[in-house]
């Protein structure tokens, strides 16, 4: 595995697959600082069940911990110890491999349930709601309460994105979107994936099998480090899209749970409305600030404890997998991006939306652009990650580029005759799995640089992507209005009608006589002899002539441009 990242030898990878080790860990799992969590599954089962609309089984999970100096592993972990020595820790981290294909669900659920709610913990991931599903569904009917809530839980795929965005120091652009590139970046070294598609199915597993599903989560705890030590203090970078939350990381602990809970210092507020229980029911997955897990991650012992107390907190140094990051960064790096995860639970999401508070909630509405429905929980309205803002020399709106779902494909017509780079997922997509469409919609935007436009409030809701804005209002003309108003678009005269509305192609740049359309067109003989100049798409070869439907087109775009400029101008009706 020479030049790529590998876990450090003196790091136990510890192989559980017995209920008895498994409790036996118990205690470690108590006392972990910092858990990164990774999955792994057979690549045919994967692909049979996202064609059957299902989740994949996970039959591997990854806990890489990092531990304080006072936790020790039991005796019993030497025979399981993946042959890489003796497993002897005192204060480090070690890889736990949980074999989901023989452990029992009855053994694995609590041991997981504990950790995943422990606030003390700071839970990683790289695409972890995936894995989380995937672990859920190998547990079976005990797989949904064990991934209800999840706190504090970070992704640092969106961390990684969040910082770029805000032009951090030290954290590089990833051409490629996984985390072998994010890796390779950050530190230095990517990840060797040959073995990404091996038969996770089978028993046993080898032991390069073994290495490789613990790389993958131990280089988490390594990239959190990364990007402690680029930003140097995580409170100063608070992962929030509300000016409430972000001027709270400011202040002291304390005056931070109170802002993430409430827009005012007052009481927790009243249970909602039964209207917005039945919208987080429908949402699924809810994102919220883990209001509660800042307080327990990062405030200060009551003033009746010594300072005794408090110093080894500010002084312990973490294990070497988070080389340069002390306890106190870490418990700071929980409250600035650490986020409470709550999976398909009604009460739990009915409590997440009771967090942001009614002011909160009507400034995501705002944020969004105007257009009707209320915005789903955790949702700020505009794009965390707009990739022509962000490219190098500052493209700016004129090389916008979107993908817009099928639920809005009116629109995406309508972006075209604006003159705007507007794709539209395949029509085969339309019978597909949800998940799968997800999938191959934050794929595509990821490759292409596109910003997503959906209809679909489950998809914000549960945070698929950075690149995605919900459009809410109703009406094709609408939607157009509502997306260049919120992405500052301003329509080009020069630009109208320079795109074919069928399937997004350019023009080609000069028109074509009669005699030179491409052949199988279906222009009528009359209308061949009627004009001179025909205007080619230089994808699917349509062929477009100015008729009376270009002016009527031209007329009703020119007027919706005099309509906003008027809108644009302060005191214009």
């Amino acid at each position: 595995m020479a030049g790529h990242w590998v876990v450090p030898d003196d790091v136990p990878l510890v192989y559980v697959d017995t209920a008895e080790l498994l409790q036996e860990l118990s205690p470690v799992l108590e006392a972990a600082l910092c858990c990164a969590i990774d999955a792994e599954w057979p690549p045919e089962e994967a692909a049979a069940e996202r064609r059957s609309g299902g989740l994949p089984h996970a039959s591997l999970l990854q806990l890489a911990l990092a531990l304080p100096a006072s936790c020790t592993l039991p005796s019993a972990v030497e025979t399981a110890c993946c042959g890489r020595g003796t497993p002897v820790l005192s204060g480090g981290c070690c890889v736990l491999l949980l074999d989901m294909m023989l452990l029992p669900p009855s053994a694995v659920k609590p041991a997981l349930q504990q950790l995943f709610r422990a606030r003390s913990c700071l839970k990683l991931g790289f695409g972890l709601v995936h894995d989380l599903r995937a672990t859920a569904a190998a547990l079976g009917s005990e797989g949904g309460s064990c991934i209800a809530v999840v706190e504090p839980a970070c992704d640092l795929g969106t961390v990684h994105r969040f910082l770029r965005h805000q032009a951090a120091p030290g954290v590089p652009k990833v051409v490629d979107h996984g985390l072998s590139a994010l890796c390779a970046a950050q530190l230095g070294l990517p990840l060797d994936k040959q073995l990404q598609c091996s038969a996770w199915g089978e028993r046993p597993l080898s032991k390069d099998q073994l290495c490789y599903a613990a790389a993958d989560a131990a280089c988490l705890l390594a990239l959190l480090a990364s990007f402690v030590a680029a930003v140097g203090s995580p409170q100063g970078w608070p992962l929030a899209h509300d000016d409430d939350a972000a001027a709270a990381s400011s202040g002291s602990s304390g005056q931070q749970q109170q802002s993430v809970r409430s827009s005012s210092p007052a009481a927790p507020a009243p249970a909602e409305e039964e209207g917005e229980e039945a919208e987080a029911t429908e949402q699924g997955l809810v994102l919220a600030a883990a209001a509660a897990n800042n307080a327990q991650a990062g405030a200060s012992p009551p003033a009746s404890q010594s300072s005794q107390t408090q110093q080894p907190a500010a002084e312990e140094v973490l294990p070497e997998l988070l080389a340069g990051c002390s306890l106190q960064q870490l418990r700071a790096a929980a409250a600035a991006w650490g986020n409470r995860l709550e999976i398909n639970g009604t009460g739990a999401a009915k409590r997440c939306g009771k967090r942001g508070g009614n002011a909160r909630r009507q400034q995501r509405q705002g944020a969004a652009g105007g257009g009707g429905g209320r915005l789903p929980a955790g949702c700020s309205g505009f794009p965390l990650h707009v990739p022509w803002l962000e490219a190098a020399g500052g493209e700016g709106p004129a090389a916008a580029r979107f993908l817009v779902d099928t639920m809005a494909d009116g629109l995406a017509k309508q972006l075209r005759l604006c003159g705007f780079d507007a794709e539209s997922l395949q029509a085969t997509l339309e019978k597909a799995p949800r998940h799968t469409i997800y999938r191959v919609m934050v794929e595509r935007a990821e490759e292409e640089g596109r910003v997503i436009l959906t209809r679909d409030r489950t998809f914000i809701a549960a945070s698929y992507s950075e690149q995605a804005y919900l459009v809410t209002a109703d009406t094709k003309r609408q939607q157009l209005e509502q997306v260049l108003s919120a992405f500052n678009l301003q329509l080009d005269q020069r630009s109208l009608l320079s795109r074919c509305a069928r399937c997004n192609g350019e023009f080609q740049a000069q028109p074509r006589p009669a005699a030179l359309l491409p052949l199988g067109h279906d222009v009528p003989a009359g209308i061949q002899a009627q004009h001179e100049e025909f205007w080619v798409c230089s994808r699917c070869s349509g062929v477009f002539w100015q008729g009376n439907q270009y002016s009527r087109a031209i007329g009703q775009m020119t007027e919706m441009i005099s309509r906003l400029s008027l809108q644009a101008v302060p005191g214009g009706s």
